[in-house]
């Protein structure tokens, strides 16, 4: 796989997911992210679970930035960093209010104001 053992970022919404615990008991994560291409599987291994759960809301859009790792045949991505995909986070994160407005939709549609 042209991927394999190389850091992506990805787009895409969560969908499901598996709250685990690791024999030292750890607490970490299987879940499932769909992008207009279909579902993808991702891992939160503990210390990315402890860190990026608080962001974690299912139907939410994100970033998702992580190793891609091949096991027995099947594809996940081991998450090192998550971000959240907002129309908030956007608008303040990458857009200046002075110069954008919201459109109709409610998305930032880049029509400069004054």
């Amino acid at each position: 796989m042209e991927f394999c053992n190389r850091e992506v970022y990805i787009a895409g919404y969560l969908v499901s997911g598996k709250e685990v615990y690791t024999k030292h008991q750890k607490a970490m994560s299987f879940i499932s992210f769909e992008d207009r291409f279909g579902l993808f599987e991702t891992v939160f291994f503990p210390r990315a679970y402890e860190r990026l759960a608080p962001l974690l809301d299912l139907a939410m859009a994100y970033i998702i930035q992580g190793d891609v790792k091949e096991d027995l045949g099947a594809v996940s991505i081991h998450i090192t960093h998550l971000y959240p995909l907002n129309r908030r986070y956007v608008k303040s994160r990458y857009f200046s209010d002075s110069l954008y407005t919201e459109g109709a939709g409610g998305a930032c549609s880049g029509r400069k104001v004054g």
